[in-house]
């Protein structure tokens, strides 16, 4: 649809949940439901208000003002208010930014039920777990540019870098008589690179049995993907080392 040919029909199309929490604290949550069906054209008989609620697990609180809610209940409340007039695309700007990890969860699964229901949900966030858990497609935009796009898996294996093995109590000793690569962090953790299976258990045949060392196998994820873009030039015709 033309967006300025048919304005009413793609807004009705569309929920929106901005980063800042434009929601009156005089208001309960029921009375801001309502008010934002109205809005809408939705006639009484056909609002949702206490499914929402439920739905966004504020059913409890639905005759509270909306000042007493804690962070977490706002966000919910700001995504309910965007579904009362059931929109087919859903977009969510920075969701969870100030929440705890516990209220982070419950927007999470929040944002998969939706998913679930076959609405498509477009999220701008700059925490790369996020982006990791729920995304099935990541753009990676840097100065206005889009450097990357991709599955989270594609994104990974394209930028994410080396797989590593992270040695703790290893002395170098024991690392000069082999021919793998290595570097020795500031902390005196070993980082060995390896790129197989096959080639993992071949190094860690070596130290398994060697007391006190610690090893921890540490997989590439959309943090490195960031932050190995970031650390490129970007130029007009896209992007170079």
């Amino acid at each position: 649809l033309d967006i300025d040919k048919y304005s009413k029909e793609t807004r009705r199309r569309i929920g929106i949940v901005p980063q800042e929490l434009n929601i009156d604290p005089f208001f309960t949550p029921n009375e801001l439901l309502e008010l934002q069906a109205g809005l809408y054209g939705i006639k009484k008989k056909n609002r949702k208000t206490e499914e929402l609620l439920s739905k966004v697990g504020l059913l409890d609180q639905r005759n509270a003002y909306a000042r007493t809610l804690s962070g977490g209940m706002r966000r919910r409340l700001l995504i309910a208010k965007a579904l009362v007039h059931d929109p087919e695309i859903i977009i969510l700007d920075e969701p969870t930014a100030g929440l705890d990890p516990q209220a982070r969860r419950d927007a999470w699964n929040l944002i998969r039920k939706l998913k679930g229901q076959g609405k498509t949900i477009l999220l701008t966030t700059h925490y790369m777990e996020e982006a990791q858990e729920l995304s099935d497609r990541i753009l990676i935009i840097i100065d206005g540019k889009i450097v990357a796009d991709g599955s989270p898996n594609k994104l990974i294996e394209e930028f994410g870098g080396k797989k590593l093995i992270i040695l703790r109590n290893c002395k170098e000793s024991l690392l000069k008589n082999h021919s793998f690569e290595y570097e020795i962090d500031v902390e005196g953790e070993a980082h060995i690179p390896f790129d197989s299976n096959e080639h993992l258990f071949k190094i860690l045949d070596i130290f398994t049995d060697i007391p006190d060392i610690e090893i921890e196998i540490k997989k590439p994820d959309l943090n490195e993907v960031f932050l190995n873009l970031t650390g490129k030039q970007i130029t007009a015709e896209g992007l170079v080392k």
